[in-house]
């Protein structure tokens, strides 16, 4: 039986059903041209949405969205990597044409790892351009912050990297989505057993998609709640 895929009415109801209330706040690492906060955002105009966005041609449009469109005040771009360590790293950007869609230039494959099974799977994507892009981690942006309620991390290989310049802001998070593989699409991307070890304790599995995975965090004691 295959996997579910994520697509616009899960992320339109997700918030409903996860219970995160009215005023829930939601980091996107890796949100490339802000879909998912442009669908979700209508429907809870109460909610926060921060997307991080390394690649200059991405974070220019959701730049240019979020000031042309009002009604997505609550939003704000990060334009950085995320990441284990805080400073500058290499984006390897992708490019390509989709075979039907000739005029397009691809950049949902752009990642701080260098690409692997990637160059294999998908041949017409070209990694021919690597640039130097700032990175923070969740620990450092995050300090601050008491309350996280969904992270979403779509960083093409480099979730590990996430997890471990994070592991003190997952001890607050109630909920992560991390898109997830056991193929090394990216040279050293972690397997899904790694990545879920990788957590901090009270992680689990609450349900898997056909390219990604929602964790859920319960509980522990001495941790935030």
């Amino acid at each position: 039986m295959s996997l579910p895929d994520l697509d616009y009415k899960f992320w339109r109801e997700m918030p409903t059903e996860l219970g995160l209330g009215a005023d829930f706040i939601v980091l996107d690492l890796g949100a490339h041209k802000f879909e998912e906060g442009a669908a979700v955002m209508p429907c809870y105009p109460r909610c926060r949405w921060i997307a991080f966005e390394p690649h200059p041609l991405c974070a220019a449009h959701i730049l240019k969205f979020i000031r042309d469109n009002p009604s997505f005040s609550n939003a704000i771009l990060v334009e950085k990597a995320v990441g284990d360590h805080v400073g500058k790293t290499i984006l390897y950007r992708s490019g390509g044409h989709p075979t039907n869609q000739p005029d397009i230039e691809w950049t949902h494959s752009s990642s701080t790892r260098k690409p692997k099974m990637h160059l294999v799977y998908h041949p017409w994507i070209t990694f021919d351009e690597g640039i130097e892009v700032e990175m923070t981690t969740l620990d450092s942006y995050c300090k601050d912050m008491p309350k996280i309620d969904f992270i979403k991390v779509d960083v093409q290989g480099a979730e590990i990297d996430v997890v471990r310049g994070g592991q003190e802001t997952l001890k607050r998070a109630r909920f992560l989505l991390c898109e997830t593989t056991d193929a090394e699409i990216y040279e050293g991307q972690a397997n899904k057993a790694h990545l879920l070890a990788a957590l901090p304790v009270g992680w689990a599995v609450k349900k898997e998609f056909q390219y990604d995975t929602l964790y859920e965090r319960n509980k522990i004691p001495g941790q935030n709640s």
